[in-house]
């Protein structure tokens, strides 16, 4: 999977490269921030990006991107009084090929497909208020818990955008996106769902 990533990934400049000599289209610079939801954590944050957009066509582009994400939830449960917290980051980069129809309207619609690269990092904390179990097990009162686990994958990656303003340098909009890893063999995989709005501006 690796070696498919990093093929795929000189593959992309390659052509970025050919575009900048053969195309007088230039590039272009986007940043956003959406929500997001972590299924696999079942919670929900915010994820920021930033990616260049270089045309090898009329219609299409190559889009490297980098970004990350944090998310926390905080429970109270009623059993014992207990309090749990989970905190959430992820860093990451991808590559991906943008199609933007030519037609008049339709030109404000764009849609992205790539794969990507995660690092992520769950913590989990407890906080235990019930000094004593049936004589079993004792805590002190705000015994804390800790505990934590990373993970590295592959993922597919997939986006639309809804243009919304744009002038001759100047572009901004709404973004869809939906991401799913493909090398992780649990069964339950992490994804996450985003939505939200970038600003865009023409190099």
């Amino acid at each position: 999977m690796r070696k498919a990533f990093v093929i795929t990934f000189f593959l992309a400049v390659s052509f970025s490269v050919f575009a900048q000599d053969k195309s007088s289209n230039t590039g272009s610079l986007r940043f956003g921030v959406n929500a997001a939801f972590y299924s696999k954590e079942n919670v929900t944050g915010v994820n920021i990006y930033g990616e260049f957009a270089q045309p090898v066509a009329s219609y299409l582009s190559v889009v490297p991107r980098v970004f990350g994400g944090v998310a926390t939830d905080f429970k109270q449960t009623r059993y014992f009084n207990n309090e749990s917290y989970q905190y959430f980051t992820s860093i990451g980069g991808s590559i991906a090929a943008r199609y933007t129809p030519t037609q008049k309207i339709l030109d404000r619609i764009s849609v992205d497909a790539g794969i990507a690269y995660l690092n992520t990092i769950s913590t989990y904390g407890i906080q235990r208020q019930k000094i004593e179990i049936d004589d079993i097990m004792t805590y002190s009162p705000g015994h804390i818990e800790i505990s934590y686990y990373s993970e590295k994958y592959f993922a597919f990656t997939g986006s639309v955008c809804i243009e919304v303003i744009r002038t001759a340098r100047i572009n901004s909009g709404v973004r869809f996106d939906y991401l799913t890893s493909f090398s992780d063999d649990n069964w339950n995989k992490p994804d996450i769902k985003q939505a939200g709005l970038y600003f865009g501006v023409k190099l």
